[in-house]
């Protein structure tokens, strides 16, 4: 049996050096994808927090009938125009967002979202 004449002792800085240097590549792939995991829930907490479809028909007063008209959320610049039978339809309105109705010969009108359902106006 061999026994050798010095022992090298362990260095426990050696040890804990070539340890962090296999987890290292480890712990960057991980906080890559925490944070990549952490982006998706942000936005899929955004998108559904109060994000709704809007859809109604918007008709005059006196005679009941459709109006060619536009519909725009309040400080965007996301809307929508109406056919000619009135209706029309909006995607991602948030439930405290505003809506801004406007035809020619008709007077502006802002109905807020919030309380009314997913039919406006």
């Amino acid at each position: 049996m061999y026994i050798p004449k010095t022992i090298v002792p362990l260095n426990v800085y050696t040890l804990i050096g070539t340890i962090s240097f296999i987890l290292e590549p480890i712990c960057v792939i991980m906080r890559k994808s925490l944070l990549i995991l952490f982006s998706v829930l942000l936005y899929l907490a955004t998108f559904a927090q109060g994000q709704i479809r809007v859809t109604g028909k918007v008709t005059s007063a006196e005679d009941g009938k459709g109006v060619f008209s536009t519909v725009l959320l309040k400080g965007t610049s996301k809307g929508a125009s109406t056919d000619l039978n009135g209706a029309y339809s909006l995607d991602n309105v948030p439930q405290n967002g505003t809506l801004i109705f406007s035809a020619l010969g008709y007077k502006k009108l802002e109905i807020q979202v919030k309380g009314r359902g997913p039919s406006v106006g």
